[in-house]
Order: structure tokens, then C-alpha cells, then sequence
């Protein structure tokens, strides 16, 4: 005579494994698209060297408003380091949920606990979506700091002071 109770438990077990790697996926899909619109287009290259160095030129980064309107923005830029790390944090929390299921959990602990993760992104959502095009004017502020850096360096300089920029 088989154990009903026992098959009920695998079933239920089978059906949250289920969910929770359907709900993986997407989390992880949204991340990983997240990542990429925060980061994509923004590294320097060797092509847009002349253009920056006249626009570095040409800043007048030196009177007082400028330099506070350049300070703003290094808030941004160390902004932009945090959040690509909170979203570092949820994919690794993410990916490791299946470790912390066990048979009996249900499908409403599963869906909460990724329900706060999902609340967590739409947060990083916002505050991305918030973001100005701060990055452009890092460069700006990083050569205006580090002026006695090659042109050349100035990827690794900015990248040392927590900026990504957009060019």
C-alpha cells in the first residue's frame, strides 16, 4: 500500500524545487540586465582620448561651482560601485536559495522570501533609473585630480577612485 503522506511530501517538494527555478531564472535574468544597463557603454576607449582631453581642456573645472557640481558627482560614481555590489549580493543570495530549501518549506515561504528579493531590485531599478550622467563627468573630475596621469592611465586611475564613466 504506498504512503500517501510521504508521495504528498515529495510532490509538494518537487513543486517548490519547480518554482523556486522558475522564479531563479528570472530573478537572475533581471539582474543580469540590470548589470549589464548599468555598465554597458561606460569604459573608456582609446577612440574617445582626443575628445576627452578637449573637453578636460576646455572644462573650466577649476571655479568654485564647477568644482562643486564635480564633487556631486563623485557621489554617483561611488553610488554606481554600490549598487553593481547589492546586485552582486542578490545573485549570490539568489543562487544559493536552493541550498537553504528543504522538503518541507512551502510554496508561500519560498514566494516570500523571493518576493523581498524582488522588492530589493525594484529598489535598485529606481535609484538606477535615478542616476544622471554623472560617469561622464567623473572624467572630467579624476583628470582635473590626477592631471599628471597619461591619458592612458586614466582608465585604471578612475578605476582605483570607485568610477565607472560614460564617454
Amino acid at each position: 500500500m504506498p504512503n500517501y503522506q510521504f508521495q504528498s511530501i515529495i510532490d509538494r517538494s518537487t513543486s517548490t524545487n519547480t518554482l523556486v527555478s522558475q522564479l531563479q531564472a528570472q530573478s537572475i535574468y533581471k539582474l543580469n540586465s540590470l548589470s549589464t544597463s548599468i555598465n554597458e557603454q561606460k569604459l573608456l576607449s582609446f577612440e574617445n582620448f582626443s575628445q576627452i582631453s578637449a573637453l578636460i581642456t576646455n572644462s573650466d573645472a577649476k571655479t568654485g561651482s564647477q568644482f562643486t557640481k564635480l564633487q556631486t558627482d563623485v557621489s554617483f560614481c561611488s553610488k554606481e560601485t554600490t549598487l553593481n555590489s547589492q546586485i552582486n549580493t542578490l545573485k549570490t543570495q539568489i543562487s544559493t536559495m536552493n541550498d537553504k530549501m528543504n522538503a518541507f518549506a512551502t510554496q508561500n515561504q519560498v514566494q516570500t522570501q523571493l518576493d523581498a528579493i524582488k522588492t530589493q531590485i525594484s529598489g535598485i531599478q529606481v535609484q538606477v533609473s535615478q542616476m544622471p550622467s554623472a560617469q561622464y563627468r567623473c572624467i572630467i573630475l579624476s583628470a582635473y585630480y590626477g592631471k599628471m596621469y597619461a591619458l592612458g592611465d586614466y582608465v585604471q586611475y578612475m578605476g582605483q577612485n570607485g568610477c565607472v564613466v560614460q564617454v
